[in-house]
């Protein structure tokens, strides 16, 4: 039951707004379990009902906002990312927890295709085991000004990396599968 509800909610937030009969389509589940898990959830705020369809309700925005990053990456990227904050002022940086990474080394992305006057470039913190566990980015409206931030941006996220593996850190990892982001503040 808890699995269909997630499987429900997870179409729901993909579609934006969809019928009963829509979301046990994409989801497979019967109609009358998609109905009677929709109609538990908007007596419970998590979704909204609107012309017979449903979109996410207030409930959800609460519980997403309520997760927080795994403590002890937050405080490895503490002196770091205010570090990196000095270096790269008027861009914004972040760190974000990934359920998946491929970057290597540097990921870099421009949005023109997107209409977007905006670049960034990512690097990888890395866990005790070589892993993934977030990335260190910095998104700039003037792609000229990527070049020089990347040396900074790989010492940042190696520092960060080399915290998480410091001896004492409680966790070498960043459990769950969810994408956030907080900014440096300087």
């Amino acid at each position: 039951m808890l699995e269909g509800t997630f499987v429900l909610l997870a179409e729901l937030a993909r579609l934006g707004e969809a019928g009963p009969a829509e979301l046990a389509a994409a989801t497979g589940l019967p109609k009358a379990t998609a109905h009677r898990l929709l109609v538990q959830l908007l007596a419970l705020g998590a979704v909204q009902r609107r012309s017979g369809r449903y979109r996410m309700g207030p409930r959800m925005a609460e519980l997403g906002q309520a997760w927080q990053p795994d403590p002890a990456l937050r405080a490895a990227a503490e002196v770091p990312l205010r570090q990196l904050a000095t270096a790269v002022r008027g861009e914004r940086i972040s760190v974000a927890v990934v359920a998946e990474a491929r970057a290597r080394d540097l990921a870099i992305d421009h949005a023109a295709d997107l209409g977007l006057p905006v670049s960034c470039m990512a690097a990888p913190i890395r866990d005790r085991t070589g892993g993934i566990t977030a990335l260190l980015g910095v998104v700039v409206l003037d792609q000229r000004n990527l070049r020089s931030l990347a040396e900074p941006l790989r010492r940042a996220a190696a520092m960060v990396s080399a915290r998480l593996r410091a001896p004492g850190c409680p966790h070498g990892r960043s459990r769950g599968q969810h994408r956030s982001s907080w900014p440096a503040r300087p």
